[in-house]
């Protein structure tokens, strides 16, 4: 599973990503359950669904991943921007917590970071739409969990991550 992903994430970073839809097709595969979390900076168990705001962008990634890494500070700084708006940004990486810490050290982020088995986390990914399995990938999440945005590749931008939090934000009465 990883050697695929590896090599998708490669064809992804060299421009090949493929545009998905913005909402889940009807007929999708049915979503995995969240698997088992572990938050990074306190080493306990967590959930993505336990501090969900009204808009969370779920950014799957790894400390391998070439593409993962470029974008993270633009995820940082968007989280920053709009997280007194009700919109979060929440890392879910499919690598060891001891790989992330020391990546960390030569990167830090202000927001949420889990992580996760690979294989489980991948699987939970695909079933959000992930088609390529393939690293990055986000997704932006209501409220209630629903999918209403998603992003395949890397260089996910801060103005790309505006104008898909923005009509959702003043739907609230709020501007981004």
């Amino acid at each position: 599973m990883r050697h695929r992903s590896v090599l998708l994430t490669a064809l992804l970073a060299t421009g090949l990503a493929l545009p998905q839809p913005a909402m889940p097709q009807s007929g999708s595969a049915p979503v995995v359950s969240e698997p088992p979390l572990t938050d990074v900076i306190s080493g306990k168990s967590a959930t993505l669904g336990g501090r969900r705001t009204k808009l969370t962008l779920v950014n799957f990634w790894a400390s391998w991943c070439q593409p993962c890494r470029e974008e993270m500070p633009e995820l940082d700084r968007v989280h920053r921007e709009l997280a007194s708006r009700g919109f979060s940004v929440v890392g879910v990486a499919a690598d060891e917590v001891a790989e992330i810490k020391a990546f960390l050290a030569k990167l830090p982020v202000r927001y949420r970071l889990l992580a996760g088995d690979p294989d489980a986390v991948f699987a939970w990914s695909e079933s959000l739409g992930n088609r390529a399995a393939g690293l990055p990938y986000s997704v932006l999440l209501d409220a209630s969990g629903r999918v209403v945005w998603r992003k395949s590749g890397g260089r996910l931008t801060r103005d790309e991550i505006l104008r898909a939090v923005g009509p959702l934000l003043e739907r609230e009465g709020e501007d981004p």
